[in-house]
């Protein structure tokens, strides 16, 4: 996420983001202290890795692999991220999420991240 000093990442050091997102669906409940989000997510895997999504200052409901709810253990949260591991080949990840809009955050949306860092321009 960001940093005091900004990271200069060359074309060389460039590796194509392991997963497809192939549908992406965002819906917003807009409050004056806090929106809302609801994110599902059609994925498909193009090489082994974990899934990790960025966002700050974000409150998770929940986290869904093809409908069913996984456990805290099943996925790592932290501040900014959220990872997910042992992943099908392909899957939907429904995400419910909101923050604060009072604070003044700057949240990154998961899915938004998750997209453009995939190259697509079509949300």
């Amino acid at each position: 996420m960001r940093t005091e000093t900004p990271v200069q990442i060359k074309l060389s050091d460039y590796q194509p983001y392991p997963f497809a997102m192939d549908e992406v669906e965002l819906t917003f409940e807009l409050a004056p202290s806090a929106t809302k989000v609801h994110a599902k997510i059609a994925v498909r895997k193009l090489a082994e890795s974990p899934l990790k999504l960025d966002g700050v200052a974000l409150q998770l409901d929940e986290v869904r692999l093809n409908g069913a709810k996984l456990e805290p253990g099943a996925y790592e949260l932290t501040d900014e991220s959220l990872t997910l591991k042992d992943l099908p080949d392909t899957f939907t990840l429904p995400i419910p999420f909101c923050f604060r809009t009072a604070r003044r955050a700057r949240p990154v949306i998961w899915a938004m991240v998750a997209t453009l860092q995939n190259g697509m321009t079509r949300i």
